[in-house]
């Protein structure tokens, strides 16, 4: 929409989403950074104390 405006046209953001569909274009947003796991670090790996055992004696227990 910038950049029509800079070239003169003067469109409207709703203008333009109905000559967008009727031209059958659409916008593809860029993706987004994803942060993956590093499993290839040497940093000490913290023991599963958990072992999903998910049946707690008590409220406010593991």
């Amino acid at each position: 929409m910038k950049l029509l405006c800079k070239e003169g046209f003067e469109v409207g953001r709703y203008r333009l989403c109905k000559l967008m569909k009727r031209l059958g274009l659409i916008v593809k947003c860029k993706k987004r950074f994803t942060l993956m796991a590093d499993s290839k670090h040497q940093l000490p790996v913290p023991e599963n104390l958990l072992n999903k055992g998910f049946s707690p004696s008590a409220k406010n227990q593991v």
